[in-house]
């Protein structure tokens, strides 16, 4: 098992993201309380040469600090995962250039990195992927030399490590493509390629396990043979999950419908359309579903039903509750709505109109739908204490707005033309991408212009690149 070894100093940003006990290194002291510091892992990339960059594991947090964990792979780039926490441990897939892509494991306590297991042995890689805990265990899609693409768990150890099933049956050269882990009420869900009880081939469709292999089996075959449903965009809402996808066909039929919104309560028979939002006899008759978010008593999303093209919609999990809310872009031209923010049941968003861009809020109704301002070109946006964060151009000034959710409360506060998306939030910090000649940078911003920063590690290193 290799082992890497963390710096010392990064111990209390560990620690405090494990939420152990803190020490005053972890955060600030306000009487008693100690308020850890909030940071993220990232892939991030530095030590450029124009083109070739390093991606190694930082740590991004709310003070503006950036620093690199560890170098797991010393000859390129170990390119890691987002590392998920599970039993006060962090667990992420990297390549160290010896044993391929494979699961590794941080221990905040001792500051060390290792290897937890090599599952394609070797230099093949297991692509692990999909983490999720789920009764004590951490579930998870990897591929062997004998079962691709499976289901497994895991305790934290080699050992403890163990597949649960191959819906393929163990075929060493087709993937099950197992994905879309969700937990819902008390089962196990996800979407794979497999066989059915008679052995028959099935596409990519929903199974539910309890965890175990005896446990674990197809739960509906909406379309039967090689194809499957196309299960995408899943939403857990009300003990339902809500998700796009299709029961076979892209053309009218009472009972067939093309890529659209389904439900499922976790049984068979309470697996089903709720809408077919795009009904039209076209070649692509798909709703295109994307952004559901949850507003209480409904959840918003974008589609097109064939007709106004890619708009904001809204549901409460009926069909006759399921509507177009707004028709942003009158017609067929979409409106290329991007975020949904929410702060207190409010969703704000940017969409562009013709040649214009719009700040707008929705509360999930139509009468609720309010435009807050124009731009010439907004790209996204982000909330955090001082506002919400726009990045925007008007005129010809580009640069981050500061919003308090009204038009006369919307203020350029920094002008750079070379700003680009939002990347990350650690309220109250946002960051976001400069694109420079020849490499981006990494800045951070509190929604002042003082506390507008690029943000530099120990070494005055910047990191360009973000893989999330």
């Amino acid at each position: 098992m290799r082992n890497v070894i963390l710096p010392a100093l990064l111990l209390p940003l560990l620690l405090a993201g494990c939420e152990l006990e803190e020490t005053e290194q972890a955060g600030e002291q306000t009487g008693d309380q100690v308020i850890p510091y909030h940071f993220q892992f990232k892939a991030l990339s530095a030590d450029c040469s124009e083109d070739d960059c390093d991606s190694e594991l930082w740590v991004i947090d709310n003070r503006g600090d950036i620093r690199q964990l560890t170098n797991i792979n010393e000859n390129g780039s170990s390119y890691p995962s987002t590392p998920v926490l599970f039993n006060e441990q962090y667990y992420f897939t990297a390549d160290d250039g010896i044993h391929g892509n494979e699961i590794w494991v941080g221990n905040p306590l001792n500051g060390e990195v290792s290897l937890m297991q090599d599952l394609n042995p070797g230099d093949g890689s297991s692509y692990a992927g999909n983490f999720i805990e789920y009764q004590g265990a951490l579930y998870f899609s990897a591929s062997s030399d004998t079962a691709k693409g499976s289901l497994w768990k895991t305790n934290g150890t080699a050992a403890g490590t163990e597949l649960v099933i191959d819906p393929r049956h163990d075929t060493p050269t087709s993937s099950a493509d197992v994905g879309n882990l969700t937990e819902l009420n008390g089962n196990l869900y996800f979407t794979a390629y497999g066989e059915n009880d008679a052995e028959e081939h099935v596409g990519n469709e929903w199974w539910v396990s309890n965890g175990t292999t005896q446990g674990t089996q197809l739960l509906v075959d909406f379309v039967p043979g090689n194809d499957g449903s196309g299960v995408g965009e899943i939403f857990k809402w009300k003990n339902k999950l809500y998700y796009q996808a299709t029961d076979g066909n892209n053309t009218l039929s009472d009972n067939e419908h093309s890529y659209s919104l389904f439900e499922s309560d976790g049984t068979a028979l309470g697996t089903k359309l709720v809408k077919d939002i795009n009904p039209t006899e076209n070649q692509s008759s798909e709703a295109r579903i994307k952004y559901i978010t949850d507003l209480g008593d409904r959840f918003i999303f974008v589609a097109t039903d064939g007709t106004h093209g890619s708009e904001l919609w809204a549901s409460d999990g009926t069909e006759v509750g399921t509507i177009m809310i707004k028709d942003i872009t009158v017609g067929e031209t979409a409106s290329s709505i991007r975020g949904f923010k929410v702060l207190v049941n409010q969703a704000y968003f940017v969409a562009r109109s013709g040649d214009t861009s719009g700040f707008w809020k929705t509360d999930g109704t139509a009468q609720g739908t309010e435009l807050i301002r124009y731009f010439d070109y907004a790209t996204d946006l982000e909330i955090v204490d001082a506002g919400i964060i726009i990045s925007a151009r008007h005129g010809d000034v580009r640069g981050l707005w500061l919003s308090d959710g009204s038009s006369e409360g919307t203020q350029l506060y920094y002008q750079s033309e070379d700003i680009g998306w939002l990347n990350s939030k650690l309220n109250p910090l946002v960051y976001f991408y400069k694109y420079t000649d020849p490499l981006s940078q990494l800045w951070h911003t509190d929604g002042t212009a003082a506390g507008t920063q690029q943000a530099l590690d120990g070494q005055n290193r910047g990191a360009v690149e973000v893989d999330d």
